[in-house]
């Protein structure tokens, strides 16, 4: 039997993937079968995945906190789920969700922590289940490969939760930008107006008796609950979740991979050029990332940059940050100074959120939803219109193009494939802030000009919770 570390050893040498004999062959819905889905972590970005999933069968909720299980049903019965709510089974350990109902899964919609998507993900593979996950796809560098070989060996159906990954916007940028009609881009800007940090450490709490500590904390080596930290603070904890850049990032860093094929080219370095640290056990209260992309093919060397965080000194409070961990006001977030200068330059509003393409002909900048500004404004009457050469359907939404791909019609747009170098690059500005900053040399497999921030391309885990 091979073991989690046993993969990330050999794939650290380089050697060749192990094969996992023991795989149930993928199960296809019979046409015209509603799927039978699970969710597994229902807490507040489950209350929208869930209406998604309302047209189909929804036959299992996994959540260790109990009191999440009233609030799905609560909402489904609201949005008039057609099915039988009774007959919903509850699982506080998605251990035993599998082994109980392995075979009843069509597929699972993977809502939970950072630190469960990979376990969770990775189990359901191997018992045949289709697995659409929430960004980041995974905790680590180790664990976002893992996924992506996992899913290529067993051949199931894989999404993540890129949503704007589908949208109108975002893919008529991606054919503005291949074009050519803005020119040659060599500068990306993306930001965000998140603040998943903390200042100054909470304090340990009482796990509450609704919740099951053992497969929430699951394999994170942390050993205590601290205030804050759940339902939703933990994206600011190492070992829980990504920070500011693993929430946030996947969205504004995709559409960038896509305009300018960077899915096959890894960035030659990641530099966290600006750090304001957190507290102890907590990710960066602002951070200034840059990746340096290799010329490859019709591209030149691309320079993408990310800022997120808290401007300058501005104290941690609730004047300046909200409770769902968003800078109060537009002048109080990290903001990129190119993208301030072309909204005094323009009179226009880039907003909180975006990711901009600078071309010698203008820009364009998207919001993380997918809507699309001309700066200038005037560049959206006198560029030429790109042909469309990304395929479109109507009213397409980004979980019913994995529920496509698990009826086996086609590959979802943003599968792990797909979504895994994407979510690499993320996963790499953690490694820069861990190992203390600077300029990181990548090589595609490793960190050449620091070798202690390699360690930090995985994550330990408590004993007994390798992915067997």
């Amino acid at each position: 039997m091979i073991t989690r570390n046993d993969f990330l050893k050999l794939a650290a040498a380089g050697m060749a993937w192990p094969l996992w004999a023991d795989v149930p062959a993928v199960r296809r819905p019979a046409a015209g079968r509603k799927l039978r889905l699970a969710l597994v972590g229902c807490g507040g970005r489950a209350t929208s995945l869930i209406l998604n999933m309302l047209g189909e069968d929804v036959v299992a909720l996994c959540d260790p906190d109990s009191t999440r299980f009233e609030v799905i049903l609560s909402r489904m019965k609201a949005y008039k789920y057609a099915g039988d709510l009774s007959k919903i089974r509850h699982f506080r350990d998605y251990h035993d969700l599998y082994q109980k109902m392995g075979r009843e899964i069509d597929a699972v919609v993977i809502a939970t922590t950072n630190h469960h998507h990979a376990p969770a993900a990775i189990e359901a593979m191997r018992c045949g289940i289709h697995v659409y996950v929430e960004k980041p796809m995974a905790l680590t560098v180790a664990e976002a490969r893992l996924m992506r070989e996992v899913a290529r060996q067993t051949g199931v159906a894989t999404q993540v939760g890129n949503q704007a990954h589908t949208t109108e916007g975002v893919r008529r940028a991606v054919e503005y930008i291949r074009s050519g009609v803005l020119g040659e881009v060599k500068d990306v800007w993306c930001w965000v107006d998140r603040v998943n940090a903390f200042a100054v450490r909470p304090k340990s709490v009482a796990v509450p008796s609704t919740l099951a500590w053992e497969p929430w904390i699951g394999p994170c080596t942390r050993d205590v609950l601290e205030e804050g930290m759940h339902p939703h603070g933990w994206h600011a904890w190492t070992g829980l979740g990504n920070g500011s850049i693993g929430n946030m990032g996947t969205h504004l860093l995709d559409p960038a991979f896509w305009a300018l094929d960077l899915y096959g080219t890894p960035p030659s370095s990641v530099a966290e050029l600006d750090c304001r640290p957190g507290g102890e056990g907590s990710w960066a209260l602002r951070s200034t990332v840059e990746y340096v992309f290799p010329a490859h093919g019709k591209f030149g060397e691309t320079k993408v940059r990310w800022m997120d965080g808290l401007r300058g000194d501005l104290p941690y409070d609730d004047a300046h940050v909200k409770p769902m961990d968003r800078a109060t006001e537009l002048a109080y977030a990290n903001r990129p100074p190119v993208v301030e200068e072309l909204e005094r330059r323009h009179g226009v509003n880039l907003g909180a959120v975006g990711a901009l393409f600078l071309g010698a002909n203008g820009a364009i900048c998207l919001t993380s939803g997918g809507a699309i500004t001309f700066v200038p404004d005037k560049i959206r009457k006198e560029l030429p219109k790109p042909p469309m050469t990304l395929p479109r359907e109507k009213h397409l939404t980004h979980m019913e193009d994995f529920f496509r791909a698990v009826r086996g019609q086609r590959p979802a747009g943003c599968d792990f494939a797909t979504a895994e170098p994407v979510a690499e690059a993320v996963l790499l500005a953690n490694v820069a802030s861990r190992a203390g900053g600077g300029t990181l040399v990548w090589d595609g497999q490793k960190v050449v000009n620091n070798a202690s921030a390699n360690a930090f391309l995985t994550t330990p885990y408590r004993k007994g919770h390798e992915v067997v």
